[in-house]
């Protein structure tokens, strides 16, 4: 049985673009450059209102830690990361919500991921990959290899040293963080892009999943 228990209504047309859904909240664009962040717990209360990009935002992503929960926002200008209750609080205070810019300028980022320890973030941009610090607010390493845009990568939950990346070339690989190399790259999988990732970390599975639904 599946029960909704919030429904959002979005001034743009969001084909393929990563929104942000975790258990406590949901985010959404709004207005293109801002963010409108509900409580999937307290669905009455006002949307926490998120402003600080130039630009579009192309894509947006939690973190994978309940406390402190971070968002983290993308367009072509900045990557930024925000800590939601810090933002809520400063907001009932009267207060402009901020975030912190950990990424400048890298591009039309289509995807964002947070690691399982909330201290890594990748970015896919073009056909390049870039796994910041969100503490540091650098780029820790960049990985080339696709042949076409990238269209997602997840941190494996098993193995924190593992990322997997997607693209439009039809293809997964499998990078090594420690050596910043490919660890395993697959063959052509399908006539179709691949558009994203998951993890089944009971079985250690991956699967992925390509735009004409297989």
């Amino acid at each position: 049985m599946i029960n909704e228990k919030l429904s959002l209504t979005c001034d743009l047309l969001l084909s393929h673009q990563q929104l942000a859904c975790c258990q406590s909240y949901s985010g959404i664009p709004h207005h293109g450059k801002n963010m409108l962040i509900y409580n999937n717990k307290e669905t009455q209360q006002k949307p926490l209102q998120l402003t600080g990009h130039h630009n579009e935002i192309s894509a947006m992503t939690f973190g994978k830690r309940n406390n402190p929960v971070f968002l983290c926002s993308a367009s072509s200008d900045y990557i930024i990361l925000w800590d939601i209750e810090a933002c809520q609080k400063r907001t009932e205070e009267g207060k402009p919500a901020v975030g912190i810019v950990i990424g400048t300028l890298l591009g039309n980022v289509v995807h964002l991921s947070f690691c399982f320890s909330d201290e890594r973030v990748a970015a896919c941009s073009g056909a390049t990959l870039y796994v910041l610090s969100p503490k540091r607010q650098e780029i820790i390493c960049t990985l080339k290899s696709h042949l076409g845009p990238l269209t997602s990568a997840e941190f494996c939950p098993w193995n924190a040293s593992i990322l997997v990346s997607t693209s439009e070339d039809r293809t997964f690989k499998v990078w090594d963080l420690t050596t910043e190399a490919i660890f395993y790259q697959s063959f052509v999988l399908s006539g179709s892009p691949l558009l994203s990732v998951l993890f089944l970390e009971k079985e250690q599975h991956l699967v992925t999943g390509s735009t004409d639904g297989q």
